[in-house]
């Protein structure tokens, strides 16, 4: 008699197929059953142990390159028997597997146990993906007047993904919204764009803490629980709340009236509006009522001081147009200098009230009164020449008179 044991052999690697992140090492079990000892000439194979590119990928699938131990790249364990069962353990590193993605997404190993003239073995296909997150721009200047929205895009996912998570925001109602963007995963182009929008009142909120703040959008990748892998994007915020002011919220012009100028550009009135909290040097800065006409009004967007984040922009009124103003307008005109800002196209303004006045050109007015001097003067002197001519008609008088009468009396002699 003669008692025999029967052993049917298989193996197996379980998951057949799998998604594997190129960020941590990847191990693959292949498990042999019913197996009476220790198993020393399991193999593994690949279809392409190093990149070939030019070679099409299916003729790498029916393709047999053993795997060896190799540093950086492959190792291989020997498991123990256990209940007539063993498992074998290929790890790959994450160097191999970046390195095995530039050539293809997809890639096929394969462990093999050879027992007399039987071959069995037993496969999984890996689908290599290495996810990045971008965010552009990655500096970006925001006012405080309009919700903020940041897209994050992520690329290279093998399927969607939730929980999505954004620091420092967490969903707060009317402050932060967070979305994770998965209904609109793209599985052609394996990309998702996850958003967060922060509101207006937020973004106030925020810069009275401070200037600037980064946002952080972030995933976690990776095939074991304790390999997870940060996949990030930052963006940094600048904000700014535009403002304009006009030193003078209201002043007294005088203009010298039609026909009484001395020169075009005498009496000039200038009007200087301030523009504070710019990310940069605005152009176009528009002025209330002020047409475009060169020979009237002169408007100066101004430079940029860097420094403070403003500029001065002004509009300087000629004389001979504040008339025409007083004319048109009455006796108070408004001046406004403006700026649009924002997604929103909100108005930044500031005005100046003018009151114009009529007065007389001081030239003529000396003409005039060098004139009446002169006039009187000319009064004064002819007066005395009157007078002296007089005094002298009068003394004559007398001494013609004192003649006459000395005539007589010598003519009529002693009675």
């Amino acid at each position: 008699t003669q008692t025999i044991n029967i052993y049917t052999p298989t193996v197996s690697i379980n998951p057949p197929t799998m998604d594997v992140y190129t960020y941590d090492e990847h191990m693959i079990s292949c498990v042999i059953s019913d197996i009476p000892s220790q198993v020393t000439t399991l193999e593994w194979g690949h279809a392409l142990d190093y990149p070939r590119p030019w070679i099409s990928s299916d003729f790498l699938a029916m393709v047999w390159s053993p795997i060896e131990d190799l540093a950086g790249a492959y190792t291989t364990i020997q498991g123990n028997v256990n209940n007539n069962e063993q498992t074998d353990v290929l790890e790959i590193t994450s160097i191999r597997l970046a390195l095995l993605k530039d050539s293809a997404r997809e890639h096929r190993f394969t462990c093999r146990y050879k027992f007399g003239e039987t071959v069995i073995e037993a496969v999984q296909t890996i689908s290599l993906f290495s996810p990045t997150a971008t965010i552009s721009p990655d500096h970006v200047d925001v006012f405080t007047f309009d919700d903020h929205v940041i897209n994050c895009e992520l690329h290279d996912l093998p399927e969607e993904r939730t929980g999505i998570s954004w620091a420092p925001a967490t969903q707060i109602q009317d402050m932060y919204e967070i979305d994770d963007g998965d209904s609109a995963y793209n599985p052609a182009l394996l990309t998702q764009t996850s958003s967060l929008t922060i509101s207006n009142d937020k973004l106030t909120s925020l810069k009275a803490d401070e200037k600037v703040h980064t946002f952080t959008c972030e995933i976690l990748v990776g095939n074991r629980q304790t390999m997870h892998i940060p996949v990030t994007a930052r963006q940094t915020i600048i904000l700014y709340t535009p403002s304009a002011s006009i030193q003078d919220l209201q002043v007294n012009v005088w203009t010298i009236g039609h026909g009484l100028h001395t020169t075009r550009d005498d009496n000039e009135h200038t009007i200087s509006c301030v523009l504070s909290d710019l990310p940069k040097r605005v152009t176009g800065v528009m002025w209330w009522p002020a047409r475009p006409n060169e020979e009237l009004y002169t408007k100066e967007d101004g430079y940029y001081n860097k420094r403070f984040e403003n500029q001065v922009s002004t509009l300087t009124i000629t004389n001979k147009q504040m008339e025409k103003l007083r004319e048109e307008h009455g006796d108070q005109v408004e001046f406004t200098c403006g700026i649009i800002v924002g997604s929103g196209r909100h108005d930044v303004s500031a005005t100046q009230l003018v009151s114009i006045h009529e007065q007389t050109d001081s030239v003529v007015l000396a003409v005039i009164v060098v004139i009446a001097v002169l006039i009187l003067l000319a009064a004064f002197i002819l007066v005395l020449v009157l007078c002296r001519s007089k005094r002298r008609h009068d003394k004559k008088r007398r001494l013609e008179l004192g003649t006459d009468q000395a005539y007589i009396v010598s003519n009529r002699g002693p009675k």
